[in-house]
């Protein structure tokens, strides 16, 4: 059962209207009319769940690079898994997308599934994005050699805000998930670019700590945000995602957003821009089979509005079933089953604020990690999928 226009209307009973109007977050964006309008038109058909998009995504995730210099064993790069050609995105594919949307974008972020840094054009890619008025985010182990100069080509490029993955006070905690990784050597590289910072008089970029928490670093925490202090960089903790069940449910530190009762941010506000110039629907697709189109020949704007994007967006104005045989990665996606719940729970004279989800972001990251059974070299089933649907945490 389908929502007609009307009854999509009517979801704004549980809607918040100054969640409606407020704009994203636009650090380093200068927020001019064009991209005003834009905003209302892609908040506005995500909200009547409308299938054919007038306007442009508001947000660009790039995959500067395929390649990573670490064994993060949570990661699909980390755990050898190659989802597309290990290689770093052409600076004339970018700057093309760029001409495209660089107009109405609020942020792109140069980072996905892959180390970003390991793109020597990076401050290229930057100042291209700068030059069009947008804030740029960039998160990287840190793990890997770097020079003042580097430094310096991303201060100087208008990098907006920098995180760090950093998830210990020391090496002895911080390699037992950044495989491979020098914790002093994060450090100095951190130095570099504050010393980069001083000299070109810059305020930016923002430097985040970014802490993952798991069993084994918990301890860490407070040493860590001190450490941060020192080198006047922010702090920010989040629980870390595990394969499978999440790491001890009553623990204080919470994970990082949930599945939202929304249409899928994705289909609606975010793009995701891979090396090779593949689009797919969301950051949690790796492989190349996952992608929705290519612009490589092709409009953004074209695969934007193509077969595989509107059939995708119809799955969420509907309260049940699935698709037949060539089903996509969002099929049994977590975000499709909220919002299928939500409409549900709706239907029975719910209300937004009563709604209780049953899945949480690390049922999501499982899903996305899943994907190798049926792409990746565990394609023969050496481990087992870790199935959704015994996840209830009504």
């Amino acid at each position: 059962m389908k929502l007609d226009f009307w009854r999509s209307l009517l979801q704004l009973r549980s809607y918040d209207a100054v969640h409606f109007l407020g704009l994203p977050p636009h650090h380093g964006t200068n927020v001019t009319l064009k991209r005003r309008l834009n905003f209302y038109m892609v908040r506005l058909q995500r909200l009547l769940s409308q299938h054919v998009l007038l306007g442009f995504p508001l947000k660009l995730t790039v995959e500067a690079s395929t390649a990573c210099n670490l064994g993060c064993p949570a990661c699909l790069t980390g755990a050898g898994e190659r989802g597309r050609t290990r290689a770093h995105l052409p600076v004339s594919l970018y700057r093309k997308v760029m001409d495209e949307l660089g107009e109405y974008l609020f942020e792109v972020e140069l980072h996905n599934w892959g180390e970003p840094l390991m793109n020597r054009n990076l401050a290229e890619l930057i100042r291209i994005t700068s030059d069009k008025g947008v804030g740029t985010t960039l998160s990287t182990n840190f793990s890997l050699p770097f020079d003042r100069s580097r430094a310096e080509a991303l201060v100087d490029a208008g990098l907006t805000t920098l995180g760090v993955s950093l998830d210990g006070a020391a090496q002895e905690t911080y390699e037992q998930y950044r495989v491979g990784g020098s914790f002093d050597q994060v450090l100095a590289n951190v130095d570099l670019v504050n010393d980069a910072k001083k000299k070109l008089r810059s305020t930016t970029p923002r430097i985040i700590w970014s802490f993952h928490v798991f069993e084994h670093n918990v301890d860490d925490v407070e040493r860590a945000c001190m450490m941060a202090g020192e080198r006047g960089m922010d702090f920010e903790v989040s629980k870390g995602w595990v394969i499978g069940q999440e790491w001890n449910p009553t623990s204080t530190y919470k994970l990082f957003d949930a599945p939202s009762v929304d249409n899928c941010d994705f289909l609606w506000s975010r793009a995701v821009l891979n090396n090779d110039g593949g689009i797919a629907p969301c950051n949690g697709a790796f492989f190349k089979e996952d992608d929705f189109g290519s612009v490589q020949g092709s409009t953004f704007r074209s695969v934007w509005n193509n077969a595989a994007f509107r059939e995708a967006r119809m799955k969420f104005s509907e309260t049940g079933g699935t698709t037949g045989p060539g089903r996509t990665i969002c099929d049994d996606c977590p975000e499709l089953a909220t919002r299928r719940d939500y409409l549900a729970h709706l239907a029975r004279g719910g209300t937004r604020g009563s709604f209780r989800n049953r899945f949480t972001s690390n049922d999501g990251y499982t899903y996305f990690f899943n994907r190798r059974n049926s792409f990746g070299s565990l394609a023969q089933g050496q481990k087992p999928t870790i199935k959704l649907e015994t996840v209830n945490r009504s």
